[in-house]
């Protein structure tokens, strides 16, 4: 079965749909592929982290869970949790995205703000058991009695009266100010329901995986989860000389390869395919970054898996499609308060050609 792996989109949308539709127009030797495996991080950093989600559960078989994912939800279970250096938080944006994603996943479209304090109390707000009860309370204090109206909403409906609940009800729905307090209140309920519905689902994605003779982690195997990179020497020089990190040497020395083929890790957003000649026969393997690529290009990149293949060079390949739309995607980092990664990515490259 042939598979492609993606990492590390990051909420942007239109890399994401781009590299969906060369995945879709490839048809290697006849052979289409068949599953789409996602190694983690959909949210974080990038403007439309709703949307992605959405996208990668409805295409990938497989989802794990990214650093951003969790730390999303620990944000989300405990609100006075700070997101900063001492929980690996601290870059560019990082921070800032998480915040994002959680307001886009409740349905809040307002910018985020360097002072988390906000979304906080949001989400204070948004979990308590009383939520519903409080907006429909307040939806009645609006809803002024008239001639029309003998007795309260909640009286009427309570009552049981189908008939006259119903005209009732068309009334009220005649008057704008009312109908649109009833959409305000449908809105924030709907929200507020599919908010938790997202998280419910980002809490039970897992940190590996196991696929026929892979594995797949988002950080490393070693400890999946605890957002130490894997790294070749060139790799590690591009980075934060405080990143933790395992040498993808030690991968191959230490890590045990009983029954295991193939290792794939995103995470650091550097794709590569490495071998040793320690562990003939083994690959390890990093997809790179769909949504907020590091280096030396403007490309998604992502890998494409035929464990059947004979030939060497077509058992592991990796794919790039350029970022045509990251102007449009930057232009919505900004607008949504989030610092524009991609310009300054862009930025760094047309100096370094100048």
């Amino acid at each position: 079965m042939k598979r492609a792996i993606i990492s590390d989109i990051h909420g942007n949308l239109e890399a994401l749909e781009r590299v969906f539709r060369d995945i879709d127009r490839r048809n290697d030797g006849g052979q289409k592929i068949e599953e789409i495996l996602c190694l983690g991080d959909v949210v974080g950093y990038g403007p439309n982290p709703r949307e992605c989600l959405d996208l990668v559960r409805r295409r990938c078989t497989v989802v794990l869970a990214g650093n951003h994912e969790l730390g999303l939800v620990e944000k989300i279970k405990t609100p006075r949790l700070g997101l900063g250096r001492s929980t690996g938080f601290g870059g560019l944006g990082a921070r800032e995205g998480i915040l994002w994603a959680i307001h886009q996943l409740y349905g809040e479209s307002s910018p985020v703000h360097s002072d988390d304090t906000s979304t906080r109390e949001m989400i204070e707000r948004l979990r308590a058991p009383d939520y519903e009860p409080t907006l429909a309370q307040e939806l009645c204090a609006h809803l002024k009695l008239g001639p029309d109206l003998k007795m309260p909403l909640t009286q009427r409906l309570l009552k049981g009266e189908a008939e006259i609940t119903r005209q009732l009800l068309v009334k009220l729905l005649a008057n704008p100010n009312v109908r649109e307090l009833l959409e305000e209140f449908y809105r924030k309920t709907l929200a507020r329901r599919d908010g938790e519905e997202h998280v419910a689902y980002l809490s039970s994605l897992p940190k590996s995986v196991r696929v026929d003779s892979a594995l797949l982690v988002h950080d490393n195997p070693f400890l999946p989860g605890d957002s130490r990179y894997v790294l070749d020497t060139p790799t590690r020089e591009s980075l934060k000389a405080s990143a933790a990190y395992h040498p993808v040497e030690k991968l191959f020395s230490d890590y045990d390869w009983r029954d295991v083929r193939f290792v794939f890790f995103g995470h650091s957003h550097f794709p590569g395919i490495y071998t040793d000649k320690s562990r003939p026969g083994v690959f390890a393997a990093n997809p790179g970054s769909v949504g907020i690529p590091r280096g030396d290009t403007l490309e998604s990149t992502y890998l494409l898996w035929n464990p059947e293949a004979r030939a060497r060079n077509h058992l592991l390949r990796l794919a790039r499609v350029p970022l045509g739309a990251w102007s449009v995607t930057g232009r919505k980092m900004e607008q949504a308060g989030l610092p524009n990664k991609l310009k300054v990515l862009a930025d760094k490259l047309q100096k370094e050609l100048d």
